[in-house]
């Protein structure tokens, strides 16, 4: 494996435990209260925490677990950009995109966690907000997941190999 790809995927890593560690790390700081983040389903603002954070949930059945995308502005400044909800522990503009919630047929509370980078510096943050939103994004070069090692416009959406189970709810309580 070249030294660049290397560095890529190094990063990704980085990026990926920045975004999942502090839901993670929430319950054992305070376990009665775990972070909450902001998350899209069909254009509806939900709320989530990680409940239970597991490698071995990674060999569960895929018709077993729902998919989470994790979405990296990339061209956004990481100060000041959160979308609503996000935590500031979170130092970098990301959505998250749910492909079910509660009551739906295919939801699964286990969460596969895909990450897809927005390259298109016109599109705002929060501004897609479903699983099409993304797709479409995707499909006309604006966004896109890894080739080779590479975050890459077009590619799709990359499976992080990881997943959680995590609670969702459409309103949070103060």
């Amino acid at each position: 494996m070249n030294k660049s790809i290397t560095v890529t995927l190094v990063g990704i890593l980085f990026l990926l435990m920045g975004m999942i560690m502090p839901l993670a790390s929430a319950r054992r700081e305070n376990p009665g209260k775990p972070e909450v983040e902001a998350a899209f389903y069909d254009g509806e603002t939900y709320y989530i925490n990680a409940i239970i954070v597991e490698p071995a949930f990674s060999n569960t059945p895929r018709v077993a677990q729902a998919d989470l995308y994790i979405v990296d502005y990339v061209t956004k400044s990481p100060t000041g950009t959160q979308s609503p909800g996000h935590p500031p522990l979170v130092p970098f503009a990301h959505d998250h995109i749910l492909d079910s919630v509660p009551g739906d047929r295919d939801f699964r509370a286990l969460w596969r966690v895909y990450v897809v980078f927005v390259f298109d510096p016109s599109i705002p943050l929060s501004s897609i907000r479903s699983e099409s939103d993304l797709l479409a994004a995707i499909t006309a070069g604006k966004a896109g997941g890894m080739s080779n090692g590479t975050p890459t416009p077009g590619a799709p959406p990359y499976d992080a190999n990881f997943v959680f189970i995590c609670a969702v709810v459409p309103a949070v309580s103060a």
